[in-house]
């Protein structure tokens, strides 16, 4: 279910920033979409590799936000947090979804061995 939830609002995410006004004024256009195309790079590449995509999306985000708080010329917090906040949401649910995959993989692979060297 977080699976889905973490793919479904990265895509939508994309959609409204991809449509959407530009609010830094000032920011250098190319960098912003840069930053924009890095974080939805990793939303693209977590529907084959959950913890890379969900890292390249968390470190887009930040990198994003970090970007437009510098550029902005008022209000920096909050066009720092619509800016990030909308990538940095889907790309920890995306890590905490690898995390719980992985460590359930892990933990059923050694049970599996266990009950076979049993035999």
């Amino acid at each position: 279910m977080e699976r889905a939830r973490a793919r479904a609002a990265g895509g939508g995410f994309f959609l409204v920033f991809a449509i959407g006004e530009d609010t830094t004024e000032g920011a250098t256009p190319g960098v912003l979409l840069l930053l924009l195309g890095l974080a939805v790079l990793g939303v693209l590449t977590a529907w084959r590799w959950e913890g890379i995509g969900g890292m390249v999306t968390v470190v887009g985000a930040i990198a994003l936000g970090t970007f437009v708080y510098t550029v902005a010329w008022r209000n920096k917090i909050l066009a720092a947090l619509i800016y990030s906040l909308p990538f940095l949401s889907p790309g920890i649910l995306l890590l905490i979804c690898w995390w719980r995959t992985r460590t359930l993989t892990g933990r059923l692979k050694s049970a599996v061995k266990q009950k076979l060297s049993y035999r």
